[in-house]
């Protein structure tokens, strides 16, 4: 029996694959377009589509491990009523009809990657100002629709897993780091690559992210791993924005270049620009707290932060050639 994997060649799922093939797993990679090239059984199914049982059952069909990571993410996007309905045809609807068909087939194990997103945008404060790091105690407050998205998915699958014979884990990883990251990461490590410099010598926060490496290791873990279903954040370090710099810069082999600008005036000139939710995150607090899994898992990271920043590194220069 295989385990099944959506979202195949996306960032996460690339780098799973590419582990589950390193471990001479048996596995199903589920892509929205067929690939020119597949070492493994390939299954082509557009989440965004409507489809018949039939289909469902068929992209099932003998799997014994479900790792769903095919999403509609928030950068892909926009905010209007469009998007709204396609958050939750890709997030919600097709997650829950990937379930049913996992329940009805007899799969053992439902692995659903959310989003720390599905709770918050950033930590609450302690009456000294240090940031709370988040817990599935706390109530969930998602800031967007992405994060909306993810919540409203946790809560419908967990309702269906709730009589049934299967074990569904949900995930809450922070910012996903690695070779292969896109968006604000990826700009970040080629500014400091290009040693341009930036405004964040006195920015103080703490931010929790999880290397990629990580975050597949965690993923192969539980397939075999005994646990409870549940919720649970994940993460493999704690960083400052300006020791995430440091760290960028070190792995580079360069010297990091930072001045000081008012955290205050940075914000008000994200918020101007449009680019508040990247400033959330450059400035912001966002921790939360992995004992959970770690425990009832039996799971500790085994890539080190330092030598991922490395590896990206190296990967980096290696395509600008």
């Amino acid at each position: 029996m295989a385990i099944l994997v959506t979202g195949a060649n996306g960032f996460v799922g690339s780098a799973l694959c590419d582990l589950l093939e390193r471990q001479d797993m048996d596995y199903i990679r589920v892509v929205r377009k067929e690939s020119i090239q597949c070492r493994q059984q390939e299954r082509v199914f557009d989440f965004s589509e409507p489809h018949d049982e039939k289909s469902w059952g068929d992209l099932v069909a003998g799997a014994e491990t479900i790792i769903h990571l095919a999403a509609v993410a928030h950068q892909a996007i926009g905010n209007d009523e469009s998007s709204r309905l396609k958050y939750a045809q890709v997030n919600v609807s097709a997650s829950c009809n990937l379930l049913r068909q996992a329940i009805n087939l007899g799969v053992k194990k439902f692995v659903f990657l959310s989003s720390v997103k599905a709770a918050s945008n950033s930590s609450l404060q302690d009456p000294s100002g240090s940031p709370i790091r988040m817990s599935t105690a706390q109530p969930e407050q998602p800031s967007d629709i992405y994060g909306s998205s993810k919540l409203a998915a946790e809560k419908e699958l967990q309702l269906l897993a709730s009589n049934a014979a299967i074990s569904l884990i949900i995930l809450r990883p922070p910012l996903i780091y690695g070779s292969g990251q896109k968006g604000n990461m990826k700009k970040l490590f080629q500014f400091i690559d290009r040693g341009v410099p930036l405004p964040f010598s006195g920015i103080k926060n703490q931010r929790s992210l999880i290397s990629v490496d990580n975050l597949c290791d965690a993923l192969l873990h539980l397939v075999s791993a005994n646990g409870k279903s549940g919720t649970y954040f994940l993460a493999d370090i704690d960083v400052s924005t300006p020791e995430l710099v440091r760290a960028i810069a070190a792995a580079f082999g360069k010297r990091p270049r930072m001045f000081y600008c008012s955290p205050k005036l940075l914000t008000l000139a994200a918020s101007i620009l449009g680019k508040t939710d990247v400033a959330e995150r450059l400035l912001g607090s966002l921790t939360v707290d992995s004992r959970d899994f770690k425990e009832e898992f039996s799971w500790t990271p085994v890539h080190d932060f330092n030598q991922v920043l490395k590896r990206i590194a190296r990967d980096a220069e290696r395509s600008d050639i």
